[in-house]
Order: C-alpha cells, then sequence, then structure tokens
C-alpha cells in the first residue's frame, strides 16, 4: 500500500499520523522460523539486513509486516547516508540498523488485509512485547497530536515528514491510495552550476552544482536531473556550453552519484566557469550529494558567489 503525496499538513480525527521514515520500504514474512525480507519491487533485503532477519527468526509465529528499514544515528533520527552503507558492507558501519515497523498484514493464518488501520495497530501493539528488539520497532503514531502540530514537530526533529493515514482504511497491496497520503519536508536553496552531464547531443541530463565555503572554495553539493520543462532546459544549455573550461572547478573534484548511492560512469562530466546561480528544491543533504533534488529555474538576479554553503552543512 503506498501513500500519494499532499501538499500541506492538516488535521482530521478521522486520521492518525506517523513519522516518516527515511529509508527503504520493507515487507517482512515470518513462517517457521524462516523470514524473507523484501523490497515493494521483490528484491530480496533478506542477507543485505541479516541483523533485522535474525531478530525476527525468534518470532514463534507467523506473520507478515510492513515498514521502514533505516539506520539511527547517535540521536536517534535516521541516516539516509549510513543505510547506504548497508548495501556496500564495510568493517565499521555507523548508526543502529532498525526495522520500523508500521503495519501487520497477517498473523498465525489470519489475514488482516480488509480490517481497518486501527484493528491492525491494535494487533501490532500486542505483539509488541515480544517483536520488539533493538533491530525491531514498532512505529508509535502520534495519537491525540493535531496533525500540523505533528508536521512542525517532526521537521524541528529533523525527521522527513509526516505520513497521515485514515482510521477507517484496509490495507491495499501495492495500490497508491489517498487513505494514506505523506506531506514531506523539503528545503530550497541557490546554487551555483559548475558542470552538467549531456547524455547526448543537445539534451541536458543532469547540473552538477555547488556553493562555496567561508573559504571562497566551490564545494560539490550534487546532481539536479528534474524540475523544468524541455525548453527552459535547453535554454539553460545553451547558456553552459558557452562557458566551457578544461578543469573541474570544485575543491575536491566530485564522485558522481545518483540518488541510488551509484557512481555515475556512463557520462563524462562537462565542466563550466561557475557563473550560472539555479533554485533547487530538495528533501535532505548528503555526503553523496541532494536527494530529491528539482531545479525550480534560473536566479539571474544572483551572482554566482551568493551562492554560500550554509553554516553547519
Amino acid at each position: 500500500m503506498l501513500a500519494e503525496a499532499a501538499p500541506h499538513p492538516f488535521n482530521d480525527p478521522d486520521w492518525v499520523y506517523e513519522p516518516k521514515w527515511d529509508g527503504f520500504r520493507v515487507i517482512a514474512l515470518i513462517h517457521n522460523g524462516a523470514v524473507r525480507l523484501l523490497s515493494r519491487n521483490l528484491y530480496s533485503f533478506t542477507e543485505t539486513f541479516r541483523p533485522v532477519a535474525e531478530a525476527l527468526r525468534e518470532f514463534p509465529t507467523s506473520l507478515v509486516l510492513d515498514g521502514e528499514m533505516v539506520v539511527l544515528n547517535e540521536k536517534g533520527l535516521p541516516d539516509f547516508e549510513a543505510l547506504q552503507q548497508w548495501l556496500h558492507p564495510r568493517k565499521r558501519m555507523s548508526g543502529v540498523l532498525a526495522y520500523m515497523v508500521f503495519d501487520c498484514l497477517y498473523v498465525h493464518g489470519h489475514p488482516l488485509l480488509t480490517r481497518t488501520l486501527e484493528d491492525r495497530q491494535a494487533v501490532l501493539r500486542g505483539l509488541h512485547p515480544a517483536l520488539a528488539t533493538e533491530a525491531v520497532r514498532i512505529t508509535e503514531a502520534l495519537s491525540g497530536m493535531d496533525g500540523r502540530l505533528a508536521f512542525r514537530e517532526c521537521a524541528r526533529l529533523g525527521l522527513e515528514g509526516v505520513v497521515a493515514k485514515r482510521r477507517a482504511s484496509p490495507y491495499r497491496p501495492g495500490v497508491r491510495t489517498r487513505d494514506w497520503v505523506k506531506i514531506s519536508v523539503r528545503h530550497r536553496d541557490e546554487f551555483v552550476v559548475g558542470g552538467y552531464l549531456a547524455p547526448r547531443p543537445g539534451h541536458l541530463g543532469a547540473l552538477i552544482v555547488g556553493q562555496y565555503d567561508r573559504s571562497g572554495r566551490l564545494r560539490y553539493a550534487g546532481l539536479v536531473g528534474s524540475g523544468l520543462p524541455e525548453e527552459a532546459r535547453r535554454r539553460i544549455l545553451r547558456d553552459l556550453q558557452a562557458t566551457p573550461r578544461k578543469t573541474c572547478p570544485f575543491v575536491p573534484a566530485p564522485t558522481l552519484r545518483d540518488h541510488f548511492g551509484e557512481v555515475r560512469v556512463e557520462v563524462s562530466p562537462r565542466w563550466v566557469k561557475p557563473a550560472v546561480v539555479v533554485e533547487v528544491e530538495y528533501k535532505q543533504r548528503t555526503g553523496d550529494g541532494l536527494r530529491h533534488a528539482a531545479l525550480k529555474g534560473l536566479r539571474p538576479d544572483r551572482a554566482a558567489r551568493d551562492a554560500v554553503l550554509p553554516a553547519g552543512a
């Protein structure tokens, strides 16, 4: 069951509100001591997230759960960058891997798909003493809290947003429905373009953007590949092609990665003189780039040096 996006937080007594976890959606299937962890597209995460699979294997009966796989940092907040490390494990892994369970679809021979969300969450609460470990945690609804206040509190804590769910909603596997809506915290900022990717002549694939630090060095921020109509993209591409340079303007030279953390090697970057300033909307900064970044427009009223790295970034 997938959530629709909503533009603004709201309050309604027929809905409950939960934190929006920043991780990978995972379905867990437990039966006779065997565990399978599957993505929405049925990709197996069982070996990838083995500590969670081992924890769930201790559960004594058949169960199907829905939740989000996250890595929690020292503040107890999801760290998507740390989660990416589990795709390519290293000897030292930062943070705590945790499966944040928010729904129960099947228990001990009883399918729960047609039951209301409230009923399913009551079952989940009943399972809490036997299910919860450091690696498996139950997502608590922000019960009794105004939905708008819940959103502001999640934003203040640095969470990705909230998910609002209709109390009476059944579970519809694979269906995107208005019975669940996600309201995300997003950020906007100005960046200077230092290069671009052009997978074919005349086509702008992605901008390579950054901001200046206090020492005057241009620091790489990320790739931005969506957001503007094709006509505007062609116009930006013409402007960039008029100001080429041979060397990378970023210090240090970046490793370009997509939003899955994979290195972009299919297209060589084309570097330009840092002059064009753009406004970008995004969800989060990571060491690899900007997550879910969308180009909102050009800022001809801004000089390149106006694109400054925020304090603490």
